[in-house]
């Protein structure tokens, strides 16, 4: 059976510093009465990229769009939005997360999102760090994937091709089920 679930609204924004962009849209949208579900904001070499998620009824998300581009335009910032349903499927699946170590390899990415949409594995999120390690000064990477995996997957198989994959490419890896 197909459901609605609460309309959200999805607001992307980049802007310089100097602008309190943020502390703006969360003023907004608390003058719209609308719940904050998610807020990731990243910051590099004074630029900020942020991604806010709200929710509420559609006249409140329909006010709040005819606001963000006042302010976008008052702010001089780039904001973007997206009007989001959820309808839920009757498929369920399971959270797994997926963490990769490597020596920095360019395509680290390419080489996991390649293997599990081969197998029909929805990819939730991706997240990569860069960093140097400590005492040897090796450039290394870090991935984090949370997949969505069909309750049709052969787990066992599909846990053992990723490890084959991994140490072909001599990454590290642990494959859980996501707790969280």
């Amino acid at each position: 059976m197909t459901q609605l679930k609460e309309p959200r609204l999805l607001i992307q924004a980049n802007y310089q510093s100097k602008d309190n962009v943020l502390a703006q849209l969360l003023a907004v949208c608390r003058a719209q009465d609308l719940s904050i579900l998610h807020i990731y904001q990243r910051e590099v070499a004074r630029c900020y990229t942020l991604e806010l998620e709200v929710s509420g009824v559609w006249h409140q998300l329909a006010k709040l769009e005819a606001l963000l581009k006042e302010l976008a335009h008052t702010l001089e910032s780039h904001i973007s939005w997206q009007r989001l349903v959820d309808v839920e499927d009757d498929v369920v699946y399971l959270p797994y997360i997926v963490q990769v170590q490597t020596f920095a390899h360019l395509d680290v990415i390419q080489i996991l999102t390649e293997f599990f949409s081969a197998s029909d594995i929805q990819l939730k999120e991706i997240l990569l760090d860069c960093y140097v390690q400590g005492k040897t000064l090796v450039p290394m990477q870090s991935v984090s994937l949370s997949v969505y995996l069909p309750m049709s997957v052969n787990l066992p198989e599909l846990r053992e091709s990723l490890i084959i994959l991994c140490e072909q490419y001599n990454f590290d890896v642990i494959f859980e089920q996501d707790r969280g």
